[in-house]
């Protein structure tokens, strides 16, 4: 669906985000935010601060885009959409790095 510097940062967020967040939310965690702990939260963001801008140095994709990409990424692993956040972290990170960089 994706070119692949977008895929491969929103599949990024989705690994890394999602182990680090689910670790510190279950070792640290002690506010909840909906169904999740604001320490998760904010491990997921940190994590794909970090993995991503790894990634930068092999992929092509503008640091602003890649900043909106994480900052959606983190919301949607954090609100309550409905939908299994391994789903939605991933397709909604890469759909809005897609929308940025037709803009």
């Amino acid at each position: 669906l994706f070119e692949k510097p977008i895929a491969v940062l929103a599949v990024s967020y989705l690994i890394f985000g999602d182990f680090f967040s689910k670790f510190f939310g279950i070792h640290f965690g002690r506010t909840k935010i909906f169904e999740k702990t604001l320490e998760g939260s904010l491990a997921h963001f940190n994590a794909c601060l970090i993995s991503g801008y790894i990634l930068l140095h092999f992929v092509s994709v503008p640091i602003p885009a890649y900043l909106t990409g994480v900052f959606v990424a983190s919301l949607s692993e954090v609100l309550p959409l409905g939908v299994n956040d391994n789903f939605s972290v991933a397709l909604l990170s890469a759909s809005s790095m897609y929308v940025f960089l037709l803009f």
